[in-house]
């Protein structure tokens, strides 16, 4: 999931973006969504914070899709300089 880039200096940051999760079968099927840091420093950090609505857990019926929300809040005096 890409939220592109953004040029931040000092203010607080959000950026939401929706996910579409589709269930191609023939029974109901219950996804959890997920989100981790590539690097332990970066969690660390405490700049970066990634939430999912519903804690990311998702029940799509056969054959339909459902959405939900990915919301990423940046702190960027809490990031590493360039």
């Amino acid at each position: 999931l890409s939220f592109g880039y953004a040029s931040l200096t000092s203010d607080i940051a959000t950026f939401r973006r929706t996910m579409r999760v589709r269930n191609y079968g023939s029974a109901n099927i219950t996804y959890r969504a997920t989100s981790a840091f590539r690097y332990a420093a970066d969690a660390s950090s405490g700049a970066v914070r990634v939430s999912l609505q519903r804690d990311g857990v998702v029940t799509v019926p056969a054959n339909s899709s459902r959405t939900f929300v990915v919301t990423l809040t940046v702190d960027p005096v809490k990031l590493p300089p360039w």
